[in-house]
């Protein structure tokens, strides 16, 4: 009886709340009181809001996200503001590779040994551009700029020493022209102008120092007044005289190797030499595909149509006075015969002029492999229209020039023509 009593009032509570603590309730063993439990509520168990309804302080983020003040979930991560970059990767204004400057020194070295190397580039770290004596101009005076990289023959030099640590930067296309300070008579001073001048011609203006800076790339400096650096005067700016300052990056220069700086284009596969760069400026004055009137006389060479474009071209890339079968103290001059075409003795840069159909044409050999003669030419199409990427077989070529030119007078067959200090 009484355990049935306990049940009753225990379900009693838990439906209603009671002010009293307890109740007395008369048994047949006499009377007993029951405490009642309180029903109020206890906000370690039921907070006062409803808990199917959102917290009025919950911040109103979606439930997926971290509160703001969480922090990152893996520990292991780097922190937020760590730069999301590949730490093995270089610098985003790193230069291209192979560069000709030794490792990276710890610390500036004052007077740098610099490789005495042939067919460079000087990258100005500054505007990205390169040391560029103005176009096709190989003459006392030139202005000296940089200029966007484009394979030509004004941006390849050599570095030459004088003595000690003291060099010289000559132009890779000929020896006869260096970087120069234009001065006149003057003392070397700041804003002073660089020009390409004959070599030895003048010691102050053309002595230079190098400072290998930290980072690999290096300062260059006059000789005769080291207070004074060369610097870019902006992106295709003159190089002018400035104040030495280790931290103006248009001071600093990158040595580069000229022949890994991708010249070979298209089927021609120019050789990486300096030499062959002045094909770009020729497509640039004469682009590919384009043409000139058939009485279009080529500059300095008294010719048109194909011979005068090859004769222009060989110029150029020589340095040479107007080349012809009768200038031989610059070139040498194989006849073909009737059954011998010499065809084996060609070079890249040799000047060809062979029987093509009814016609007689001329071409520039730029490359050459075991089996193919590349060209570029003029005129092939009776349109005068340029073309710089074309290839012949050596045995086709062969049989072309052995054959007899269109003058039967003459009794002149076809021949190679080909510079004299050629080394290629």
């Amino acid at each position: 009886m009484k355990k049935r009593i306990s049940c009753l009032l225990s379900a009693l509570c838990m439906l209603f709340s009671f002010v009293a603590c307890s109740v007395t309730i008369e048994t047949p063993d006499g009377y007993v009181e029951f405490p009642i439990p309180s029903l109020g509520y206890d906000e370690s168990i039921y907070p006062l809001e409803n808990p199917s309804e959102p917290q009025v302080t919950q911040p109103s983020v979606k439930p997926t996200e971290p509160p703001a003040t969480q922090p990152s979930v893996n520990p292991t991560e780097p922190p937020a503001t760590q730069p999301s970059v590949n730490p093995t990767e270089p610098p985003a204004t790193q230069p291209p590779v192979n560069q000709t400057e030794p490792p990276t020194p710890s610390a500036p070295v004052e007077n740098a040994v610099v490789p005495e190397k042939t067919n460079i580039l000087l990258q100005n770290v500054a505007t990205g551009e390169y040391l560029n004596y103005d176009y096709g101009t190989l003459a006392n005076g030139t202005t000296v700029r940089v200029w966007p990289l484009d394979g030509s023959v004004e941006q390849r030099w050599d570095i030459v020493k004088v003595s000690g640590t003291t060099y010289r930067i000559r132009t890779n296309k000929s020896s006869k022209y260096c970087l120069d300070v234009y001065r006149g008579t003057a003392s070397l001073k700041a804003g002073q102008e660089c020009d390409i001048w004959q070599t030895g011609g003048d010691a102050i203006a053309q002595n230079l120092v190098f400072y290998l800076c930290t980072d690999g790339s290096y300062i260059i400096r006059m000789e005769n007044n080291p207070n004074l650096a060369l610097a870019a005067s902006g992106s295709k700016g003159a190089v002018k005289l400035a104040k030495f300052d280790t931290s103006s990056s248009a001071q600093k220069w990158y040595i580069k190797d000229g022949n890994s700086s991708g010249n070979q284009t298209g089927a021609s596969k120019y050789v990486a030499d300096g030499l062959f760069a002045s094909l770009v400026e020729l497509k640039t004055k004469y682009p590919e595909g384009t043409n000139v009137s058939h009485s279009y006389v080529f500059p300095n060479t008294s010719a048109y149509e194909c011979h005068g474009f090859a004769c222009y071209a060989l110029m150029m890339f020589w340095g040479s006075n107007k080349p012809g079968v009768t200038n031989t103290s610059e070139y040498k001059t194989y006849h073909a015969t009737a059954t011998q075409s010499y065809v084996d003795v060609i070079r890249p840069g040799d000047l060809v002029r062979y029987r093509s159909g009814n016609y007689d044409h001329t071409i520039l050999v730029t490359n050459v492999d075991a089996d193919n003669i590349y060209y570029a030419d003029c005129n092939a199409d009776l349109k005068c229209t340029f073309d710089y990427d074309k290839a012949i077989s050596k045995t086709t070529l062969a049989s072309k020039l052995i054959k007899t030119l269109i003058d039967q007078s003459r009794s002149v067959r076809g021949y190679i023509l080909h510079y004299k200090n050629n080394t290629l």
